[in-house]
């Protein structure tokens, strides 16, 4: 017996929160719910005591959304905390099972050591994600999306046998933030989403001028220690002060990520302008085409820094600088251009920052 629940390929997948939430919640009203919500960036110093701090490093750049399994409206959103479950321990697979016969996707914390396909398998202990979303009773496996290699989501299964093993050390997974619970959620197809433009104009607004937002209905991602975290255009001055100390100290490198976490919120900006089109907010295409340039950027940077960390030529840091120069100011320009019609169209007061 074969069960699968019906998946898509993330729109957002830096991050495995955003790329389980996203690869579940289906439709153009959820779609556009993702392109109007990530749009705002925090990022914070990795730098500590003249070296990169490797504990910091994977979230140190990142969309300003951190709890989207529970502000997503598109989700049906359940935590199951491991200690109420009669009997987890031993029957594990049951109850996997019998939430995906009730149509919950199951993201939960495992031991990437018996995770085949990854490249720390049998090699290192370490905690992650996973999402399950089906199972095969006869080949004994369950179906996932995981970070298996190079820090992209890929789906692939998993042996009951390897599940058992790779959830056996409660006092482990305990490691990471959400190792003591079963995180259930299902989409919701009922709704229809329209954006709020004065929102949008807000989270533009506080994205140009680095604010750390306000926790509102709205946007309930506050960061609450401002002192370690700065935001919007501020956090590409943090990306290149981490870059120059890359060009300083031979060999040196971060993680990745920052590059991914770049391109997708420059394709949101692309999404969010046709969805300002479509609404004759915008009516030239001034704006996408600059928009779309920048997207195309976002790509060729992250391709760059992958080139550095295979040749290590410092060359490539400065064109990666150079690039997100460019673009940083490029896409300043078109906010304000954006903000200032959404004005015109809400007939708001003309703003100049």
């Amino acid at each position: 017996m074969r069960k699968e629940l019906e998946i898509n390929f993330p729109q957002i997948q830096s991050y495995p929160i955003f790329a389980n939430a996203t690869s579940v919640i289906k439709g153009d009203s959820a779609k556009l719910w993702v392109s109007t919500s990530f749009l705002q960036l925090k990022a914070r110093n990795i730098i500590i005591d003249g070296a990169i701090d490797k504990n910091l490093e994977y979230y140190w750049f990142d969309f300003m959304m951190n709890q989207t399994y529970q502000t997503c409206p598109f989700l049906n959103y359940c935590p199951v905390y491991k200690d109420i479950l009669d009997s987890w321990p031993n029957k594990k697979i049951d109850y996997i099972v019998s939430f995906i016969n009730k149509g919950y996707f199951i993201s939960l914390v495992i031991d990437y050591y018996y995770l085949q396909g990854t490249s720390i398998y049998l090699k290192k202990h370490d905690t992650h994600e996973i999402l399950i979303y089906g199972y095969d009773l006869n080949k004994k496996t369950f179906l996932i999306a995981a970070f298996l290699q190079y820090g992209k989501l890929n789906f692939g299964e998993m042996t009951f046998d390897d599940f058992e093993d790779a959830t056996r050390d409660e006092d482990f997974l305990l490691n990471y933030w959400s190792g003591d619970k079963i995180e259930l959620f299902s989409p919701r197809t009922d709704l229809i989403y329209e954006p709020d433009l004065i929102a949008i104009r807000n989270t533009l607004i506080e994205y140009l001028e680095a604010k750390n937002v306000p926790n509102t209905t709205f946007r309930p991602h506050t960061v609450n220690d401002n002192n370690s975290w700065v935001f919007g255009l501020n956090a590409y001055q943090v990306l290149e002060d981490t870059l120059v100390y890359v060009t300083k100290h031979l060999h040196s490198h971060f993680f990745w990520k920052p590059f991914f976490v770049i391109q997708e919120h420059k394709e949101n900006i692309v999404q969010l302008i046709h969805y300002l089109t479509q609404k004759e907010v915008l009516t030239g295409s001034f704006e996408l085409e600059i928009a779309m340039k920048n997207s195309k950027n976002a790509k060729v940077i992250l391709n760059l820094y992958l080139k550095y960390l295979e040749n290590k030529d410092l060359l490539i840091i400065n064109k990666i600088v150079e690039r997100l120069h460019d673009m940083i100011q490029t896409e300043k320009n078109i906010l304000l251009d954006i903000i200032n019609k959404i004005n015109i169209h809400t007939q708001n007061t003309k703003i100049n920052i």
